[in-house]
């Protein structure tokens, strides 16, 4: 198929396709991760969406199988690094040495920049173990696409990083601040499978795990005409004024102080934007509903806002639907709701 340029507005056909290989995607990956269609799809969506996602769930959930299904699933690199306190920003982001035989400088690659012209799918494990000033080198990377040795990197797209921590076991490790949480397009739970899901995984994997067939089902190219389609997905402007407020009604919670103590910042409404867009796609449709941004609200926004430490601790507590509820009643519910006739004409 002919490369989307940035200001061609796509075909029916574009889309069609579009919608044909999100499905392939999808599909590809839940035979790996089973009984987590939604979750997959909401990840798969952050990919194609061109972010970042920080999965925080309990050991044994699947955070670094789905990490490594999406990249097994898509032909660019794929690299993975084990966070730990002793990992120093250049063991990531590589550095210069000396080579005897040359007589000079040479660049000894890290794991971030194997796929600077190709793409790459990195696994940032158990983010919150290492030094924030190796945090500091990722993050930049994510935010900048480009890393600094002896020169600028540029990094090519599709570059997401799927970082995971573990909400136990605290000792030890680094938790990340505000300012570094928000590079992450989103942050999701896995959460566990259901008794009838286990037995499926168990039976499914006595004779060899499932994610050693997984085949390559899209290019790096597939994905950056995925990533141009979804910049033309078609949001309507009460839409876009709906997630301005949205995220304005955090800010203003912010100011109240009694449950928030930070609203979410300009990249909350971005987020939404994007998702909300990419979503779309999975559900083919080349426009936004208002049930997209609904769905979205806490992946994009629960780890842009702070929170009190009682709201915080009842939400430790009680687990994702506290936070579900508290969005529900705090903040969509006194933001009015956009009714428009059709939100494919923008």
């Amino acid at each position: 198929m002919t490369e989307l340029r940035g200001g061609d507005r796509p075909t029916t056909k574009d889309f069609e396709k579009g919608y044909d290989d999100v499905k392939l995607l999808a599909k590809n990956v839940t035979t790996v991760i089973r009984g987590k269609d939604e979750k997959v799809e909401l990840v798969l969506a952050a990919v194609l969406a061109n972010g970042h996602v920080l999965l925080e769930d309990m050991p044994g959930t699947g955070k670094t199988f789905l990490a490594r299904a999406i990249a097994a699933s898509i032909a660019v690199p794929f690299e993975r690094a084990q966070f730990t306190p002793d990992v120093y920003p250049s063991d990531i982001t590589g550095h210069m040495r000396w080579d005897y035989e040359q007589k000079r400088q040479v660049l000894e690659e890290g794991p971030l920049i194997i796929g600077r012209d190709t793409g790459m799918i990195f696994l940032a494990d158990e983010i919150n173990r290492a030094s924030p000033k190796t945090q500091s080198a990722l993050l930049e990377a994510m935010g900048e696409r480009q890393v600094t040795i002896d020169r600028t990197y540029k990094l090519a797209s599709p570059f997401t990083v799927l970082a995971t921590q573990n909400p136990i076991d605290q000792e030890g490790t680094y938790p990340l601040p505000e300012p570094q949480l928000d590079r992450f397009l989103i942050r999701e739970k896995l959460g566990y499978t259901t008794p009838e899901q286990a037995v499926e995984i168990l039976r499914a994997r006595r004779h060899g795990h499932p994610i050693d067939d997984v085949e390559k089902v899209l290019t790096g190219d597939d994905v950056r005409r995925l990533q141009k389609l979804v910049q033309h997905v078609i949001i309507h402007p009460e839409l876009e004024i709906w997630i301005a407020m949205i995220v304005e009604r955090t800010r203003e919670l912010a100011a109240e102080r009694d449950t928030v103590v930070l609203g979410a910042s300009h990249r909350g409404i971005e987020a939404l934007d994007i998702m909300a867009r990419a979503g779309a796609l999975f559900h083919e449709r080349d426009f936004v509903i208002p049930e997209d941004i609904e769905a979205l609200i806490v992946p994009t926004l629960g780890h842009r806002v702070l929170f009190t430490g009682a709201l915080e601790a009842e939400i430790e507590s009680d687990g994702e639907e506290a936070l579900k509820d508290f969005f529900q009643e705090n903040v969509l519910g006194p933001v009015k709701r956009p009714n428009v006739k059709s939100y494919r004409s923008a």
